[in-house]
């Protein structure tokens, strides 16, 4: 957030092909562990209808820091602003 108000950036959505990395990345991420072999709310199983995959970012925290941090330094690499 503070990034983009210092570069007055006033809108930011992903890409739909960034969306699409990022939810094989989860779903990648999420088949090491055992979160799909259990029902619970990591995967969704709570919401009756609901399309049943990882609802959270299961490779820790550094990973994510360096993923989120990686297109920040890129220049909002797979997002649209304005």
């Amino acid at each position: 957030m503070v990034k983009l108000r210092e570069q007055g950036i006033n809108y930011c959505d992903a890409t739909h092909e960034a969306e699409k990395e990022w939810r094989e990345k989860i779903t990648e991420l999420s088949d090491k562990t055992l979160f799909p072999q259990t029902k619970s709310w990591y995967m969704g199983d709570n919401v009756p209808g609901k399309l049943r995959e990882q609802l959270n970012f299961a490779g820790g925290f550094p990973l994510y820091s360096e993923m989120t941090r990686s297109a920040l330094d890129k220049g909002f690499e797979g997002f649209i602003t304005a």
